[in-house]
């Protein structure tokens, strides 16, 4: 539930916002990677047992995205090869939007496999636009695919509600 209200339900909210502007293209990912069980940045031994139990019970944690975006993910921190492809893939995406706005990079169109930025993707990211579609990628480790952004839509509707905004934001009398 906390997931619902402080995350998904204020993306999509976003999202749709931004899609009420004609002229501003927008992108949604879902993250289905997992971090290792042992990545040697983490610290003491404690602190890795705590942060492996955690990841065994768990699905993907929040963040967990950073690694592979940031370049970590690779044999010498004990990622496997398709964790490494997967961070590459994720990597691309992200400076072809910085670069070009467009996470497919520059000239590419649904079913063109011939990338004239040099990047390596395999699926095509196609934007995410209210009410018409509600594409995402769902990036899960060895497997790129879109979908449509629609998990637990009706139930998330509630955040939506007149005065959910100030319900949660409420301030106690003795509360200065």
């Amino acid at each position: 539930m906390l997931g619902d209200m402080a995350f998904q339900s204020r993306r999509r909210f976003f999202l749709r916002k931004a899609n009420d502007m004609d002229d501003i293209k927008t992108w949604t990912f879902e993250w289905w990677g997992r971090t290792t069980t042992n990545p040697p940045e983490i610290g003491s031994e404690t602190t890795k047992a705590v942060h492996r139990s955690y990841i065994l019970i768990s699905s993907v944690a929040h963040s967990s995205d950073l690694p592979y975006l940031f370049g970590r993910a690779t044999a010498a921190n004990n990622y496997t090869a398709t964790q490494t492809e997967a961070a590459k893939g994720l990597m691309n995406y992200w400076i072809n939007f910085a670069y070009y706005l467009d996470p497919n990079g520059r000239k590419r169109h649904k079913g063109d496999r011939d990338h004239k930025d040099g990047s390596d993707l395999a699926t095509y990211w196609p934007p995410h636009r209210y009410p018409d579609n509600k594409n995402q990628i769902r990036m899960a480790v060895g497997n790129f695919s879109v979908v449509q952004d629609d998990y637990r839509e009706d139930q998330m509707k509630v955040w939506e509600l007149p005065g959910m905004d100030k319900a949660l934001h409420y301030k106690r009398a003795w509360a200065a």
